[in-house]
């Protein structure tokens, strides 16, 4: 038996989320009209700023810039939000099994040798299928 193995991350992913596209999904979940709002007022309305202290105390701040995309880095719920908005990429994987954690995702197909072309065939046909999911997600692979 033969394995092939196909590594894929997804880049910036935390930062690259649609928050419209996560609250819909969150919906169609079944996510109740109460706590579907309460994830938009927390990922509304945020900014970041950039700070700098020198090496004399002084603080320098840049001006505020609005963040209209993403879950919040370092919170308990950034990679929750993630996988609950990544989950139906699954739906795509049609013949490769395939492990997920937060933004990295593993497609492996088993085969023979004799069969290698028809499983570079069903690999890239999975990967296809992942490459337009990722697009209307907003989502980038890395090369």
């Amino acid at each position: 038996m033969c394995t092939l193995l196909v590594l894929l991350d997804f880049s910036r992913a935390f930062d690259s989320i649609n928050t419209a596209l996560l609250l819909s999904k969150l919906s169609h979940y079944g996510f109740t009209v109460d706590t579907v709002k309460w994830f938009e007022s927390y990922l509304s309305k945020r900014a970041q700023i950039v700070e700098i202290v020198l090496e004399d105390g002084k603080v320098h701040r840049s001006a505020p810039v609005p963040v209209n995309r993403g879950v919040p880095q370092g919170s308990v719920l950034g990679p929750l939000l993630f996988i609950l908005y990544s989950a139906d990429v699954a739906k795509q994987i049609l013949h490769c099994k395939y492990h997920m954690y937060a933004d990295d995702l593993q497609l492996y197909y088993h085969f023979k040798a004799e069969n290698l072309d028809d499983a570079v065939r069903f690999v890239n046909a999975d990967l296809g299928r992942i490459g337009a999911w990722a697009d209307r997600n907003s989502l980038v692979l890395n090369p």
